[in-house]
């Protein structure tokens, strides 16, 4: 079934969004959840970012239950927010209003549709309480993300283009533009499934606070979030089936003119390193992001440690009039480095994000873990998302050994 357009989704009050997941009657709580997670679905999105579309919190027609969704400057909550709110779900003790998160384990022992929610209040204690950043995560590596609703072919690309126009900036006559032609492929992209769950039983849940999952649930995301990374690696540096593997090259070649002699290693080269990234940069395929395991982050680390270096005779004339020769260049942009646990050592992937790999989610694998949530007799804190990858070029990959 295709996915709706996001345009379809209809406004309305939290009360006519969430109509009957507040009922006290175990079924008719149920199937409302239930519903909610299949309009989610429809439109390829998860229940968090459904609710902030379809639900607008100054449409609600009762005035008391209106202000509880505004703040004292006069905004009002995002739909998703005053969803929370209108559920009786909060993710956070707030003691100087009464408010505590038994609150919320309350609520989901009272109201079975309500654990539509459980998954999207588990991560926001989560957040919560834990603000450090995860330090490995596909942010960074990703040009494009897109949601998909069934089997997609990896996408070709060929250049039509007459040979002497190609790079020009000015056309002959009659002459042909460069033509990227995009096609599908006969290699459907692979999908994974990345995640895992927590079972706690109906029990557990009665006597404690959602807050006791969360170290467990920050387990639970950092494992999926290494998951991901380990194979949109895989996919950069082997290729996706229709894309070949990454161009290789040593940086102990002699045309990059280092220095490898008496056990120098990497943090010794910055001069082939400057070189190879200058040749991609000339060559209109520029780096902006190093990939590689924490050796290699230790390599570079130290080709910058400090030292106290004489300055040369050119500084010293310029610190007294000499005239100075500025030699920046677009060719040298910075670059980042991302840490890629799964690279060997030795070698690191370089790349330019914006061309290199793609994300796919199939729609509704989020949604399917908070129908799982309302079904069970059990309680199932469940992050998992079916995702797949493929790369946008053949040419903006590296694998650079030294």
């Amino acid at each position: 079934m295709a996915l709706k357009s996001k345009t379809e989704i209809v406004r309305g009050a939290p009360s006519e969004v969430l109509a009957g997941v507040m009922n006290a009657d175990h079924r008719i709580s149920e199937d409302a959840g239930m519903t909610l997670c299949r309009r989610a679905a429809e439109y390829g999105l998860n229940l968090r970012d459904y609710l902030r579309l379809a639900v607008d919190p100054r449409m609600e027609k009762d005035e008391k239950v209106r202000a509880q969704f505004a703040a004292n400057d006069g905004r009002f909550l995002n739909g998703y927010e005053a969803s929370l709110a209108f559920c009786q779900l909060p993710i956070r003790d707030d003691f100087d209003n009464g408010v505590t998160l038994q609150l919320a384990a309350d609520s989901f022992a009272s109201r079975k549709g309500l654990r539509a929610f459980f998954p999207e209040v588990v991560e926001e204690v989560v957040r919560w309480k834990h603000k450090q950043d995860p330090w490995a995560t596909t942010d960074g590596l990703i040009a494009n993300k897109r949601t998909i609703d069934g089997v997609e072919m990896i996408t070709k690309v060929n250049i039509d283009d007459d040979s002497q126009t190609l790079g020009s900036f000015t056309m002959p006559e009659y002459g042909r533009l460069p033509t990227f032609t995009l096609s599908a492929s006969d290699t459907a992209i692979k999908f994974y499934k990345f995640g895992s769950a927590i079972k706690t039983s109906y029990e557990f849940e009665r006597r404690v606070t959602v807050d006791i999952l969360t170290p467990y649930a920050k387990r639970v995301e950092r494992r999926k979030e290494i998951d991901k990374l380990r194979v949109a690696t895989n996919v950069m540096v082997n290729g996706d089936g229709v894309h070949k593997p990454a161009l290789t090259e040593d940086l102990k070649d002699s045309k990059w003119g280092g220095d490898w002699t008496n056990g120098k290693t990497l943090k010794n080269n910055y001069m082939a390193l400057m070189k190879f990234l200058a040749s991609r940069a000339y060559a209109d395929m520029p780096v902006d992001t190093i990939g590689g395991n924490i050796n290699t982050y230790i390599e570079l680390f130290m080709m910058f440690y400090p030292t106290n270096v004489v300055k040369s005779e050119m500084e010293h004339m310029q610190m007294h009039g000499a005239p100075r020769v500025s030699l920046t260049l677009p060719i040298f942009n910075d670059v980042n480095f991302k840490l890629l646990p799964s690279m060997p050592d030795n070698k690191m992937l370089c790349f330019s994000v914006d061309d290199t790999l793609e994300e796919l989610t199939e729609a509704g694998s989020k949604i399917s873990e908070s129908e799982k949530s309302i079904q069970n007799q059990s309680y199932f804190y469940t992050n998992s998302e079916n995702m797949g990858y493929r790369l946008l070029f053949d040419d903006t990959r590296v694998m650079v050994s030294f």
